[in-house]
């Protein structure tokens, strides 16, 4: 299923692609979702520029981990069990990274423009620097009881930084930097809903039958994406429990 992934009655180029691309969904998902569940907990993330990105490189250990034993097992039943040729095995594993790195680009590339957007509309409600600071720095605010300790992170592939300690700003400006950020985060999960709706109905044509370790990515990517969809409705009112 991951290992031979078949598209049109046989293992190519384009299957691998097709299971590269729904990998980076569901990492991407999982990205998202822990990400709006688990974010205030490292308020120092709403003090530094593309707060996702840095979130998404310091949360990559499992994703990465997961990708790299795939690929060695997918070179590996391929070239002993299938007896591929160096170049075939090469071939399918170069068409699973470049669906994957396509993916992976589409979303932060739509982030980086989101935190453009949310850089404006900050100026535009605050301008004048003194509103600013005044509005953010509360000296006299108790520490955070629910974040977790974080000394130091990656802010690039290659740089290290110390954390920086956001004891003396206010929670609630950090927590509405977080909110738009979540809300952004919440358009892609809803479109790559739209998109699974689509091709379900889609399923008759044979072009559009997905391999079957793409389809169950995609099906985790959407139990994912159900998850981060929840809290947002129970804030939202769209949930309710009536008790006779």
């Amino acid at each position: 299923m991951f290992l031979a992934p078949e598209y049109l009655g046989e293992v190519s180029f384009y299957s691998t692609t097709m299971l590269g691309m729904a990998s980076a969904a569901f990492t991407m998902s999982w990205h998202i979702t822990t990400f709006i569940l688990h974010t205030g907990r490292f308020k120092f993330l709403a003090t530094t520029s593309q707060p996702f990105f840095k979130y998404c490189l310091n949360n990559s250990v499992i994703p990465f981990a997961f990708v790299f034993c795939l690929l060695l097992r997918l070179a590996q039943y391929r070239a002993f069990q299938e007896l591929n040729s160096a170049p075939g095995v090469l071939l399918l594993m170069e068409g699973f990274i470049s669906g994957y790195l396509i993916i992976i680009f589409f979303f932060f590339f739509y982030f980086f423009n989101a935190d453009k957007n949310i850089g404006r509309r900050l100026e535009k409600k605050f301008g004048n620097p003194r509103n600013f600071l005044r509005l953010v720095l509360k000296p006299s605010q108790e520490p955070d009881e629910n974040a977790l300790p974080v000394h130091n992170y990656f802010s690039s592939p290659w740089r290290i930084r110390r954390a920086r300690n956001v004891n003396h700003y206010n929670k609630h400006y950090l927590d509405n930097i977080f909110k738009q950020h979540h809300f952004a985060a919440m358009i892609t999960v809803g479109c790559a809903l739209v998109l699974l709706v689509i091709l379900s109905y889609l399923m008759d044509y044979s072009i559009f039958r997905l391999p079957a370790g793409a389809s169950v990515m995609i099906f985790s990517h959407s139990l994912l994406a159900s998850r981060a969809l929840t809290p947002t409705c129970y804030k939202a009112g769209l949930f309710r429990w009536h008790c006779c």
